[in-house]
């Protein structure tokens, strides 16, 4: 009967295995099935597995106080998320209220006994996963003092389809490193890592190992497969770039964890965290940590690295006397901030120079130290004020303008 099924229909009655047999079971039925299908079904079964990952789209309700809320407030309801089986609850990071007077609760019964949470202050607020379709939630301010209030979103989670194609894919992955290899682990990566980004609490970690497995393939690793191990191709290595987004999540979550202590920080972050701790490691060994790097950073944080770089650079220029391109660069820069601006108004033109504008001085340290790299018993510290040996045809201004002209600061990119 299998000979004559497509990979699609193999997932779907592998699905009704799932839903009706124990995950023990389950897991059994999809071992044996891999030892006895063809190797043409091998990646069209592992490409269909992912798809059904990421097939579940759940909808995400929005609740929220009054911004400020008010003193004896009382507010209480429920989100009720059908199809979900399991919540996850975020939080606005503005949320505060006045600390253990004006309290949130959050429960999955409606008596506020079962999986019971309460928040307040400014610091309680920690992002969390709960079973079940439906959350109930009460608030309640006293008489006194209030602040910018709460707000959280809610998206629900669905184990079905997209637990049957992890175990699919998680079986697949977990035969030896000959038959992992014959799958499309390239268009698997990158399909994963959209899967990821778009899927919440368990479902982001369970996808989370599947990609830390797929790297771990590719790259050969020896703790797995032993000191024989080689790396895959080039054709076929995962593109490490991908994971941008995934990395801007991460990055953006784990900012607000940095006060929380690790047994506190949640299991997806951990593994991300172990995630790009390999990819930084297998970047490394395939030559792509540099590519890697300038992949991850902002448009933002380059600019400055960049401005950080000439600005260094000129300095040594003009602490050794010796002119270069740099210099020459900040000096255009301000030449052209000084430039005039001619405007029309009313037919009359108006000649409005930008010399007018007060500039915040920056200040360039040169530290001399000791020839190891230490600092000298006694060190001199040369300032350099960019007005002195950037403008020493310098003319009048006014300092009645706090703009600034300093390159570290430059225009947004457009949008």
């Amino acid at each position: 009967m299998l000979d004559n099924l497509d990979a699609l229909n193999i997932v779907g009655l592998l699905d009704l295995i799932q839903r009706n047999e124990t995950k023990e079971h389950f897991q059994k039925v999809v071992f044996n099935f891999i030892r006895c299908c063809t190797k043409q079904l091998v990646q069209p079964l592992a490409l269909s597995a992912v798809q059904c990952m990421g097939e579940v789209r759940l909808a995400t309700q929005t609740k929220e106080s009054e911004h400020k809320y008010k003193n004896n407030a009382k507010l209480e309801d429920k989100v009720h998320i059908p199809g979900a089986t399991s919540l996850f609850i975020r939080f606005d990071e503005r949320c505060s209220t006045e600390y253990n007077c004006d309290e949130l609760f959050i429960a999955t019964s409606a008596n506020f006994v079962q999986n019971r949470k309460v928040f307040s202050g400014s610091n309680d607020w920690k992002d969390f996963e709960i079973p079940g379709d439906t959350i109930y939630y009460k608030f309640t301010s006293d008489s006194s003092n209030n602040d910018w209030g709460w707000k959280f979103s809610v998206t629900g989670g669905q184990l079905g389809r997209f637990e049957t194609g992890c175990g699919i894919l998680s079986a697949l992955l977990a035969q030896d490193m000959q038959f992992a290899r014959r799958l499309p682990l390239k268009q698997l990566w990158s399909w994963l890592v959209i899967v990821a980004c778009n899927q919440v609490g368990q479902q982001r970690l369970m996808a989370t190992g599947l990609l830390l497995r797929i790297l771990q393939i590719a790259a050969g690793d020896e703790y797995l497969f032993g000191e024989g191990g080689e790396t895959t191709s080039l054709k076929n290595r995962p593109n490490l770039s991908l994971l941008r987004p995934l990395w801007t999540l991460y990055t953006s979550n784990i900012q607000s964890d940095t006060r929380a202590s690790l047994a506190l920080i949640s299991p997806v972050m951990r593994g991300l965290s172990e995630l790009f701790l390999v990819v930084e490691n297998v970047a490394q060994d395939w030559g792509e940590a540099d590519d890697l790097v300038a992949g991850f950073a902002t448009d933002e944080k380059m600019r400055m690295c960049l401005t950080k770089v000439v600005k260094n650079i000129a300095a040594i220029g003009v602490a050794i006397d010796l002119p270069n391109k740099a210099l020459d660069m900040l000096r255009n820069a301000k030449e052209i901030v000084r430039s005039p601006v001619v405007a029309n108004t009313s037919n009359t033109m108006v000649v409005r120079s930008q010399q007018n504008r007060n500039r915040r001085m920056s200040t360039i340290e040169l530290r001399i130290t000791g020839g190891d790299g230490s600092e000298s018993d006694v060190d001199t510290d040369i300032m350099y004020d960019d007005e002195d040996y950037l403008d020493r045809d310098d003319v009048e201004t006014d300092d009645t303008d706090t703009d600034s002209s300093d390159l570290s600061q430059p225009e947004a990119p457009p949008t």
